[in-house]
């Protein structure tokens, strides 16, 4: 979480701490179809003035508080089913600190090296898209830590090829641009040139669904991306606990209170998890079918001569034959003059003034 001014983030902190004992499901309000994103919607959050007044009267002054974040990032921040609505786990806890501020939360979409700029130019007033907090940003923006993840290699299932994290020289590694993990594989690639091994080949994307495509789509070898939180253990632990709690109740071990409060806990966490799971499976599904599209080989020109090559191998000025009725391989820039429905390869003056 990214903000402009040290007393947004002190009122911030704040916020975040009460909210997350504010209830809800934890399935941050993801879901496969818009019934489902508000079945599994945050509960409300009352005004705290004290805090309302720490905002600045700049920030305060047109009632709302305008949010950049890069929704290509499920479950933590992605486009719902409508193709416009933000949703996610950030935009939950957005909503919640907004109605804790007594102000509204519109959240804009922004490629994800756009949003420090777009604070520091005024476009934005809070930035809230699974940014690592490191010195290097802390110098032009303050930052509100509220959840812990690492960075996780990612490979096709079954790691047919062996990929190691600790072993990428010579591999297409796709990344998200501007974040972290870039700065890992530089360091990483120039360890193997340093020992005399071929660099990673650094595929680098706008948004992380396009990372996740190049690997589902086998043009890159792998992937790097945050390690999100534990959830799974982190529900089935809450449910454990509340479920043995009630029950020690019900044999009269001890007192137990909230006997009922915890029954209905139970069931919303299980009813969010549900939701959660239906959307990831849906999901992966749709990415699945995507990219049954994408060719796995492409016809490289050699000379006089052609070969088939795999997608992840092509580079920037490498020349493609397509085959009628062939597919051009996604990320592929080229000369769409070239296509004119030739039966064979064959050169083509195309005047200046044509298009």
């Amino acid at each position: 979480m990214l903000v402009r001014t040290r007393t947004l983030a002190v009122a911030l902190l704040a916020v975040t701490v009460a909210g997350c004992g504010a209830g809800g499901n934890g399935s941050g309000g993801s879901g496969g179809q818009p019934a489902a994103t508000s079945a599994a919607a945050a509960p409300a959050v009352q005004k705290d003035d004290a805090l309302a007044k720490l905002v600045p009267s700049d920030i305060a002054s047109d009632g709302k508080i305008v949010v950049g974040s890069d929704a290509s990032y499920a479950p933590n921040e992605f486009v719902d089913t409508d193709g416009t609505t933000i949703i996610g786990m950030d935009v939950d806890l957005g909503k919640a600190i907004g109605q804790k501020l007594g102000l509204e939360v519109e959240f804009q979409n922004s490629a994800f090296d756009g949003i420090l700029p777009g604070i520091a130019a005024k476009k934005y007033e809070l930035g809230m898209s699974s940014f690592t907090d490191n010195a290097e940003r802390e110098k032009v923006v303050d930052m509100v830590t509220y959840f812990s993840a690492g960075t996780k290699l990612a490979v096709p299932k079954g790691n047919p090829e062996g990929i190691k994290i600790d072993d990428l020289c010579g591999k297409t590694v796709a990344v998200q641009r501007g974040t972290v993990q870039v700065d890992d594989l530089t360091a990483r690639s120039d360890t193997c040139t340093k020992a005399g091994k071929p660099a990673i080949n650094i595929s680098q994307f706008q948004a992380q669904t396009d990372v996740t495509l190049a690997l589902t789509g086998k043009r890159a070898q792998g992937e790097l991306a945050d390690r999100k939180p534990g959830m799974m253990t982190l529900i089935s632990l809450a449910i454990v606990v509340a479920f043995a709690t009630s029950w020690a109740g019900t044999l009269r071990l001890f007192d137990v209170e909230i006997w009922w409060e915890l029954a209905t806990l139970i069931t919303i966490m299980l009813l969010g998890h549900w939701l959660e799971m239906r959307s990831i499976a849906q999901a992966r599904g749709a990415l699945a079918a995507l990219a049954e599209l994408l060719p796995d080989t492409a016809e490289r020109v050699s000379g006089d001569r052609t070969e088939e090559v795999p997608t992840a191998e092509l580079r920037l000025d490498d020349i493609l034959l397509v085959r009628p009725g062939g597919r051009v391989p996604a990320e592929a820039p080229f000369d769409q003059r070239g296509i004119g429905g030739h039966v064979r390869p064959s050169e083509m003056n195309v005047p200046a003034s044509a298009v």
